[in-house]
């Protein structure tokens, strides 16, 4: 998105960036520092869906060179401060799912009968694609539910089939989530099952929108805050993530430290 055209007020994109890169930094303090802390991980499956969302509602399909130097230094701070070098990040994840959209909501237009059997491909292959991808396969079925939201007027499907795929999106994410990647208990999963169809269905309602008035009694000091979060957010996703790696690095966790890496989560 080119900055230099975007308003100076707030925005819809500004409120649903915002949070999700709220979302995601309780994520990465569990991730990085309180590994054995469960609920920061549970808050933070309510990240990425976000993000991707957003991947299959836009217009554009940017491949710009910012991306490619994001997942270039995450790479990097991964040999330097330890982890894995695997799965990319989900930059990386991002431009296949954009590379991939058009080309296979092309194939299920035409042919409606496919939504669900490439839906469940995709879904199953997550076991053999994650390991190289993070999120895996699993993330281009938001990054469809994004597209369907955003193209609902020229796809061959009503609203009840809209609202239904959202609602099977949401419970397969949540799947893969909470019994494939992390161990949480009843309560944690309650949490993100129900927080994961909140997010997707509420998404479902998106649309690009300036908030004048609100952005006129708001603080200009938290104007200018969310406005940061939405429209630097790549640039604050590869910052905090290298600045994390270092201070778990630096302080020895069980997973980081200097020139600790491996190939393989």
């Amino acid at each position: 998105m080119d900055r230099k055209a975007l308003t100076s007020d707030l925005t819809s994109y500004d409120f649903v960036k915002f949070t999700a890169l709220a979302l995601m930094v309780v994520d990465h303090i569990g991730a990085y520092f309180l590994p054995e802390e469960h609920w920061f991980r549970a808050v933070g499956r309510l990240s990425a869906p976000m993000w991707l969302f957003l991947v299959g509602y836009a217009k554009s399909r940017d491949f710009s060179w910012p991306m490619w130097i994001g997942i270039g230094l995450l790479l990097l701070s991964s040999v330097f401060f330890g982890g894995s070098l695997l799965p990319l990040s989900i930059l990386a994840t991002m431009l296949v799912c954009r590379a991939a959209i058009d080309p296979l909501m092309t194939v299920i237009a035409r042919t409606p009968s496919s939504l669900y059997p490439i839906s469940l491909v995709l879904f199953f292959a997550t076991i053999l694609t994650f390991p190289f991808l993070e999120y895996g396969s699993v993330a281009m079925l938001v990054v469809m539910f994004g597209y369907m939201t955003r193209n609902r007027e020229s796809l061959p499907f009503d609203k009840s089939q809209y609202l239904q795929y959202g609602i099977l999106v949401a419970f397969g994410y949540f799947l893969i989530q909470s019994y494939m990647f992390f161990p949480f208990d009843m309560y944690q999963k309650i949490f993100v099952g129900l927080g994961l169809l909140a997010v997707l269905l509420g998404l479902s309602f998106f649309q690009p929108r300036a908030y004048p008035e609100l952005t006129a009694r708001l603080p200009r000091p938290l104007v200018g805050l969310i406005q940061i979060g939405g429209r630097y957010s790549l640039e604050f996703f590869v910052a905090h993530q290298i600045l994390f790696k270092g201070i778990a690095a630096y302080y020895g966790t069980d997973i980081y430290g200097f020139f600790d890496f491996r190939i393989l989560q």
